[in-house]
């Protein structure tokens, strides 16, 4: 089963890359429909104070005219360093899969902390992706604090 489905990751990947276009700049419509993405969706969790061992619901909101693609399952928590954000790594075991996220529709999920979670700052962040232009955007949660 997981050769099949690198199989098929593998030939998305080549025709994606293979892909020509005509415009120009090419990036220029991505970047500025990524940028407009990050603004559009709000990703949130349920509380600003969680202590180890709690859960976490989220919330990921689509507040764009179009149908976006999200999988909730392969959010990344990130801890606040003093030069920036350090991904924490995550036994989560998740589908290689894109779940249509339709305008003004939510997805939850529900993350577990550790009960060994180290205190400190906080947040989360989900790649989302655009169909109709093949542009993806990472966003990220608001910032929370374990104690």
């Amino acid at each position: 089963m997981f050769r099949k489905i690198g199989l098929i990751l593998s030939i998305i990947l080549t025709v994606t890359a293979c892909a020509q276009s005509t415009d120009p700049n090419p990036n220029s419509e991505v970047e500025a429909i990524a940028a407009a993405l990050r603004v559009a969706t709000a990703f949130s969790t349920d509380r600003l104070q969680y202590q180890p061992g709690d859960s976490i619901s989220i919330a990921l909101k689509n507040t764009t005219s179009r149908t976006i693609g999200q999988n909730l399952c392969t959010i990344t928590l990130e801890q606040k360093q003093n030069d920036g954000w350090l991904s924490m790594p995550s036994l989560r075991l998740c589908t290689a899969a894109l779940y249509p996220l339709e305008p003004n529709e939510s997805a939850h999920d529900v993350f577990f902390l550790g009960d060994g979670q180290e205190t400190g700052t906080y947040r989360f962040m989900v790649k989302i992706y655009l169909p109709e232009t093949n542009a993806n955007s990472a966003i990220y949660s608001n910032t929370f604090t374990v104690e």
